[in-house]
């Protein structure tokens, strides 16, 4: 089941992490959480409307491929450790990524401390700490699928819709660097408009940066101290990854005149555009819900889940047409017959939650999956969280 960039990127912005920036830069765990969603989506926005520009995509290529890109990059730690280094050496591949994406744009790092409720100084760090877990995924998904600077391109060329539809209006204005192709014009219009306006002629000094950088590197050395002396502790009590917060809420009009409202980094952002794409469904592409919780052990489905099955149900009656499969998982825990039969048992309850909302029976698929198709490492708390959730895949438009 392949993963989309947003979603991979997102999932490592966990509980552990967001703890760990906020008490390195003293700023409130949902600014910080919100803050770095934001400048990783941000970034791969960059990216995304600058696929079709072969010169630039070849530079992202590059850094992805630099021999210190790796391993040391695709955990969360290192990662969190590569962002920090950037800050002595500013040459590194955390910097020139960093810059390669956004230039000399100080209003990027305004417009990210506004958004997150963050100052500017944060700001800045956050977008070196977003930079270091995008090259460590790209560079994981690089290897992995054996792409090269095309290949690379044209996957972010068929996430545009998601990316844009994840993006914040806040930091849109500010990372938008042009209109699209022609090509892609169309698959856009499910999204924000694309702003075509010249950069914002009210970016800081060369002088201004650089002292952001400098306040910012302070904050990025107290999180490095951070990290190394609490680094066996942070590893051995990782929460589950929690799910959005009630902030950035984005109201969609679907037809019928219905409007819809989800938060922005939801998953029925990414559902409502890959319905709407012309694209015929196929049977890799699953949305995870991000707000869907069950009582321990259960298949009894909590009160906080009724938003987002709402929310499906809103989507499912707007398009009429389109049937869907709920696929249950779990993690390796146990009896792997028990595990097959929570995981059936919890795809049920979507699809029965989804039928008393409305939506005919024979739109709907269940299967359970059990411990089969992990998407993170089972040997750790973090992996077996991300394994334990229920995806939606759409089985005809």
């Amino acid at each position: 089941m392949a993963k989309s960039l947003v979603d991979t990127i997102r999932q490592m912005i966990t509980p552990s992490v967001t703890s760990q920036l906020s008490g390195a830069y003293r700023e409130s765990t949902p600014a910080v959480e919100k803050g770095l969603g934001g400048a990783a989506i941000a970034l791969l926005g960059v990216i995304a409307v600058r696929s079709d520009d072969h010169g630039f995509m070849n530079q992202v290529f590059s850094l992805v491929k630099e021999p210190t890109v790796g391993d040391a990059f695709e955990s969360t730690d290192g990662a969190l450790e590569q962002a920090q280094r950037a800050t002595s050496e500013p040459a590194g591949v955390v910097g020139r990524f960093r810059s390669l994406a956004l230039g000399n744009k100080g209003s990027v790092v305004d417009a990210l401390a506004r958004y997150g409720g963050v100052n500017t100084s944060t700001a800045s760090s956050l977008l070196a700490v977003a930079s270091a877990f995008i090259l460590g995924q790209l560079s994981r998904l690089v290897r992995q699928d054996q792409l090269d600077a095309s290949s690379l391109a044209r996957r972010f060329a068929t996430e545009r819709p998601s990316i844009n539809a994840a993006l914040p209006a806040a930091l849109a204005s500010v990372i938008a660097v042009g209109r699209p192709s022609a090509a892609n014009r169309r698959t856009d219009r499910v999204d924000r408009p694309v702003v075509t306006s010249t950069p914002q002629p009210h970016g800081w000094s060369p002088m201004a940066w650089a002292a952001a950088a400098l306040v910012g590197a302070v904050a990025l050395a107290a999180l490095f101290a951070v990290l190394r002396g609490n680094r066996d502790t942070q590893l051995t009590s990782i929460a589950p990854p929690t799910g959005v917060g009630t902030s950035g809420y984005v109201t969609r009009t679907l037809p019928g005149r219905t409007d819809l409202r989800f938060p922005a980094s939801g998953m029925e952002g990414r559902l409502l555009t890959y319905i709407e794409t012309a694209s015929p469904s196929d049977r890799e592409t699953w949305f995870e819900f991000d707000r869907l919780n069950f009582e321990t052990d259960s298949a009894t489905l909590r009160a906080d889940s009724r938003e987002q099955l709402s929310n499906t149900a809103v989507i499912l009656r707007a398009y009429p047409r389109v049937r869907v499969k709920i696929g249950g998982y779990t993690d390796n825990s146990g009896d792997p017959a028990t595990n097959l039969r929570l995981s059936q048992a919890r795809a049920s309850a979507v699809a029965a939650e989804l039928r008393s909302l409305g939506i005919a029976g024979d739109r709907l698929v269940a299967e359970g999956y059990g411990d089969q198709y992990p998407i993170a490492d089972n040997s750790t708390a973090e992996g077996r969280a991300r394994n334990r959730r229920v995806a939606i895949r759409v089985i005809n438009k």
